[in-house]
């Protein structure tokens, strides 16, 4: 985690939270170690010992579902995802230029289940129906590592997203040397 650059990302696009036991810090590694163990929901954390979590925190416990719920609504209202993401693409890049020698682009229509916004239907694939989706186009290192994600709403012109999402974040995080890229369409 912290060779990846989490924390220092997570600091400069978010700052620290409000005052309070649990800072950003504790937020974003109870998330890592809640995807580590497969842990979906807050509200799945009462299934676990919140003593042993917190050693792993470095803190005496971790943070009960209300307060890691209130946390989150804090970052959330934020709004400095695509800057959190950018960040760590940066880092990432930084650290090992030369992985990013080739990069893979594929695309991947997720159903949205939503009321909230209107979508156009795609082809989803798992279950063989059109029905609202995103297509989430993720741009992986030569070492198959991820590097960015580009959401939009679904649409069929891989080329159009090439040109007005995909290459020019590729452009701004490798400068002008000239990278392969290899698509799966």
């Amino acid at each position: 985690v912290l060779m990846l650059g989490l924390l220092q990302a997570g600091d400069q696009a978010y700052g620290s939270l409000r005052k309070g036991f649990y800072g950003l810090r504790a937020t974003l590694l109870i998330l890592v170690f809640m995807a580590l163990l497969r842990i979906r929901t807050p509200e799945q954390l009462q299934g676990h010992p919140p003593g042993e979590l917190g050693v792993l925190l470095g803190l005496d416990r971790a943070p009960e579902v209300k307060t890691l719920r209130r946390k989150l609504w804090e970052v959330a209202a934020r709004r400095q995802a695509t800057a959190f993401s950018r960040r760590l693409a940066e880092e990432w890049v930084g650290a090992e230029a030369d992985a990013v020698g080739l990069l893979y682009v594929d695309g991947h229509v997720r159903p949205y289940h939503g009321t909230a916004v209107t979508l156009p239907k795609a082809y989803v694939t798992r279950r063989r129906l059109c029905m609202p989706a995103t297509t989430d186009i993720w741009v992986h290192q030569r070492d198959a590592q991820p590097l960015f994600v580009v959401t939009a709403p679904a649409n069929d012109d891989l080329l159009a997203m090439l040109r007005t999402a995909v290459l020019p974040e590729m452009r701004r995080l490798v400068g002008d040397r000239r990278v392969p890229v290899v698509f799966d369409r």
